[in-house]
This record gives structure tokens, C-alpha cells and sequence, in this order.
């Protein structure tokens, strides 16, 4: 969900990224959108932006390896996204 160049312009990075760094972004790019997935509890709509934003912001946090501040400060948004998801396979059934 998250491009490499949406990363990079998200996280401010103005340098050339080595192929270790490039490797760590990756990683870091998946642990926040399956952070903010899980919370979610159901599958992140490609088009949802309020998503994608929290897995951008998530993933500052990663890269700063403060994650559990992440929870603590996004923990209202979170649990909108849960409850956006909830509501929405709930009426889809």
C-alpha cells in the first residue's frame, strides 16, 4: 500500500539510501502496514486514506523506534479505523 518513494518523501529522507537502508525501509514499510492492519482486524481498503496516512505516521514511528508512542498517541484514530472496518463487513454480510 505504502510505495518506496512515498516513504521517502514522508519520512523527509533527501539522501541516497544504501541497499541496507533501502532493505531496512522495506521492512520497516511492511511492519507498519501490518501494524495498522492488525489493528484494524479486517483487510485495508487500497483506496482508504485515513489508513494509509496512520501507516505513514506509523511508520515515522518505527523508523524512530518509538512504537509503542505510536499506540499511545494514535489510539484514538486506531480504534476509529476498527470500528470504520467493523461497521463496514458487519453491513456487507
Amino acid at each position: 500500500m505504502i510505495d518506496l518513494d512515498e516513504a521517502i518523501l514522508s519520512l523527509n529522507i533527501t539522501w541516497e539510501l544504501d541497499p541496507a537502508e533501502l532493505k531496512r525501509l522495506d521492512r520497516d514499510i511492511k511492519s507498519a502496514e501490518a501494524y495498522v492492519a492488525d489493528f484494524a482486524g479486517y483487510p485495508i481498503k487500497e483506496t482508504d486514506t485515513v489508513a494509509k496516512q496512520l501507516m505513514l505516521d506509523c511508520l515515522r514511528y518505527i523508523r524512530n523506534d518509538v512504537l509503542a508512542e505510536f499506540q499511545k498517541n494514535y489510539s484514538e484514530d486506531l480504534i476509529m479505523l476498527r470500528n470504520k472496518y467493523r461497521i463496514e463487513n458487519e453491513l456487507s454480510d
